[in-house]
Order: structure tokens, then sequence, then C-alpha cells
């Protein structure tokens, strides 16, 4: 049988790999946030389209569709999406199978997990339908 003090320490193993695991998987989800937001910015399309705004008040959509739409920005989204999906999951199970692993409330871990991938699917959605949205006026 265990001693107290290797429990203890077996425990501190499993919170640290977990926490390996959420800092990792986290930067590596930053990263893709960067590359999306500042990676496709074009500071001469956008200083286009706060002129035109400015000056014709959306008249055109077209222009601002194009301007929007940058090639692959989509499949850097979808990029996003699916790197903090399979986090959400991989991390699910993990505190689902060894809850000893977060120093607080697995439960509440849980819980949060899944409120996440809800918006996260929302913004989803949000995303396709905008997407649809500008396409129509093309």
């Amino acid at each position: 049988m265990k001693s107290e003090s290797e429990d203890t320490e077996h425990r501190k193993v499993q919170i640290l790999l977990h926490d390996l695991f959420n800092i990792g998987t986290l930067s590596y989800v930053c990263y893709l946030v960067g590359k999306f937001l500042f990676g496709g910015t074009d500071i001469e399309a956008l200083r286009t389209l706060l002129n035109h705004y400015w000056t014709n008040r959306n008249s055109n959509l077209h222009l601002i569709s194009d301007l929007m739409l940058t090639p692959g920005m989509m499949d850097s989204y979808h990029q996003i999406f699916y790197a903090i999906s399979a986090y959400l999951v991989i991390d699910v199970l993990w505190v689902l199978i060894i809850p000893r692993c977060v120093p607080s409330s697995p439960k509440a871990i849980v819980i949060h997990h899944i409120a996440t991938a809800v918006l996260l699917a929302a913004t989803f959605f949000v995303a396709l339908n905008n997407t649809l949205l500008v396409l129509q006026f093309i």
C-alpha cells in the first residue's frame, strides 16, 4: 500500500503533467489566434476599408467583402476551431479519467469546458452565417 507522501507525490506529478499539457496546447492555440488576427492584416486594405466606409456608408458591399474575406481566412479560423475543440475533448476526458489531475473541482472544470464548447460552436455558426451573408452580395 502507498504511503501518504507517495500518494501526495503522485498527485503532484499528475497535476504537473496536466498543467504542462494545458500550457503547451493553449500556447499553440494562442499562436493560431495571433496568426489569424495579425498574419493576414494588410494595413492598406484596412485603410481602404475605413475610407470606403466613412465616405460611402457601406454602399458597396462587394468591396467590403473582398477586403474582409482574405484568402485562407476561413481555413485559419477552422484550424483554431478544431484545435480548441480537440483540446476541450482531450482535457475533459483527462479530467474525467484522472480527476486528481486538477487541484480544484473536476466537476467545475468539466462544466466550464462544456460551456466553452457551446460558445465555440456558436462562433463557428456565426462565422459561417456571416460568410454566407457576405457571399450573397457578391
